[in-house]
């Protein structure tokens, strides 16, 4: 049973549609083929991720997979302004950072409000 309020399930919602048009987007730009050293060919996986991950969080399968989100986000970041190689850093710096930080707040707005609602974290709904 979802218990979150219902404009938060309805943002989280729309948020999916953005990440499926994004993804969409970019497997249109960059096409299905994928080599190991050219960076920019992951772009559109790295996209998959984001949208599997917040997929996952508005269908609520697992209450922590919105860490999982914010750590992705997190890493893609450290790799974007700290790699040395310049291909690596724009392959992974073409994603959307700082939406994706934004999306990341919203998480912590669906996690407090489970929290706030009593009702104890688990590893599997």
């Amino acid at each position: 049973m979802n218990n979150r309020p219902q404009l938060l399930q309805i943002l989280l919602w729309c948020i999916l549609a953005f990440h499926v048009l994004i993804v969409t987007h970019a497997f249109y730009l960059f096409g299905l083929s994928f080599t190991a050293t050219d960076f920019l060919s992951y772009h559109p996986y790295l996209c998959l991720v984001y949208a599997i991950l917040w997929f996952l969080v508005c269908v609520k399968k697992y209450n922590y997979i919105g860490f999982a989100y914010v750590i992705f986000t997190a890493l893609q970041y450290l790799v974007s302004n700290f790699a040395e190689n310049k291909n690596v850093q724009s392959a992974f710096g073409t994603t959307l950072f700082p939406l994706d930080v934004i999306f990341s707040l919203i998480i912590f707005v669906d996690i407090f409000s489970t929290l706030q609602s009593n009702k104890p974290l688990s590893i599997k709904k």
